[in-house]
């Protein structure tokens, strides 16, 4: 299943609301778009926690362009990944807040990162 909310205006909070359905509902979504939403670092940590904890489990896409949730946001997808068991593409494209920081904290992760194939950082 698919869920585009793209450019939708949804914030960290929306995030957190989100994800608590998709959780209780034991829901096969397995692509989500959240482009365009201004989640910030916030709503990236929010989105982090889920997939290192691996609570939605059928997610294996997931669509984050111009989201602005900078470098402790990356960090934190980072982090989440490495325990990650399902996340095999992961778009990040357009988030222009990203530094040399967040970029070694990928680097320095990418062996421990098992499953994921693409990563779009462009």
């Amino acid at each position: 299943q698919k869920l585009d909310l793209g450019n939708n205006g949804i914030s960290s909070i929306g995030i957190r609301a989100l994800l608590d359905v998709i959780i209780e509902r034991d829901s096969r979504i397995a692509y989500i778009d959240l482009s365009e939403n201004a989640i910030g670092s916030e709503g990236a940590s929010f989105l982090a926690d889920a997939l290192g904890r691996n609570t939605v489990p059928h997610l294996t896409r997931l669509r984050l362009r111009w989201c602005n949730f900078g470098d402790d946001g990356l960090i934190e997808f980072v982090s989440a990944l490495e325990r990650n068991r399902t996340m095999v593409e992961l778009d990040l494209l357009w988030n222009d807040d990203l530094t040399e920081r967040s970029f070694l904290a990928l680097a320095n992760s990418l062996p421990d990162i098992k499953t994921l194939q693409r990563l779009d950082l462009s």
